[in-house]
């Protein structure tokens, strides 16, 4: 536990950890092979550690995001470690110059080097600005009852997703809740919401995911007599009679819904 402590203190080094961004690495597990490179100074191993937990399709969205920040971090801290050196005696030699940029991996002209210095002030920029929309955030946040929260959060996404409206999608719904947080100004910071805020957004977040459901439920009630009569059609006009769940399921994909087994068994009993 202690060098994994000592690790962390390390790693607040290198990322120029804020106070505010504590939780970033609160419950971070960092492993034992890297845990000694840390304490050592370097990152490479992390880096990759972060960028296969990025990677993994198999996690919680919210854990591959808070990777891909630390990663990004990461990159940040290397580029302006590098940019500090820019500020040195610029009587050295170029021996010592060349190797104050040894990072790019080439000779880097003068205007070279401004770009990478006005490529950092707006990444700097867009991070303050980021963090500024975070933090006016939470004072609307936290006025929301639950039912604004949960009615707020559904609208965005039924608006601006509108194919979850032909059936929930396990691919597309990540993709619509993590647009949301964006849309609301928290994408980047969820780890630093007060725990009230983030039960609320929890909540918020179950509701939408069964307010899918159920609205596309009661569409699948309403539309499958009229769902039977289309596929017969359009299987009359292949000059097909045999009527299979297999080319139910085709014809429902043709019109790009997701339908449960349910309604696909019970065509095939009307037919």
């Amino acid at each position: 536990m202690k060098t994994n402590i000592e690790a962390k203190f390390k790693l607040i080094e290198i990322l120029n950890i804020s106070p505010v961004e504590l939780s970033y690495i609160k419950d971070l597990t960092i492993p034992e092979n890297i845990v000694s490179e840390l304490l050592n100074g370097e990152s490479d191993a992390l880096k990759v550690h972060l960028e296969n937990i990025q990677n993994d399709e198999t996690l919680p969205v919210d854990t591959r995001l808070l990777a891909a920040c630390l990663k990004n971090k990461m990159k940040d801290s290397v580029i302006r470690i590098k940019m500090d050196g820019l500020d040195e005696d610029e009587d050295e030699d170029d021996e010592v110059e060349e190797e104050s940029y040894g990072y790019f991996d080439e000779d880097l002209t003068e205007e070279e080097k401004e770009a990478i210095k006005e490529n950092e002030k707006e990444r700097n920029k867009m991070w303050r600005d980021r963090e500024i929309e975070f933090h006016k955030s939470i004072p609307i946040l936290k006025k929301y009852t639950q039912e604004e929260m949960n009615s707020v959060m559904f609208n965005y996404i039924w608006e601006h997703f509108p194919l979850l409206q032909k059936g929930f999608d396990r691919k597309i719904y990540p993709k619509a809740r993590d647009s949301f947080f964006g849309h609301i100004g928290i994408a980047y910071y969820r780890y630093q919401l007060p725990q009230k805020v983030q039960d609320k957004i929890n909540i918020a977040d179950d509701y939408v995911k069964n307010e899918i459901i159920n609205r596309f439920k009661k569409l699948e009630i309403e539309s499958i007599d009229k769902w039977a009569i289309q596929y017969k059609q359009s299987m009359d006009e292949l000059g097909v009679k045999k009527y299979t769940k297999s080319s139910i399921k085709g014809f429902f994909d043709e019109l790009g819904l997701k339908v449960s087994s349910i309604v696909i068994d019970t065509i095939k009993s009307k037919l």
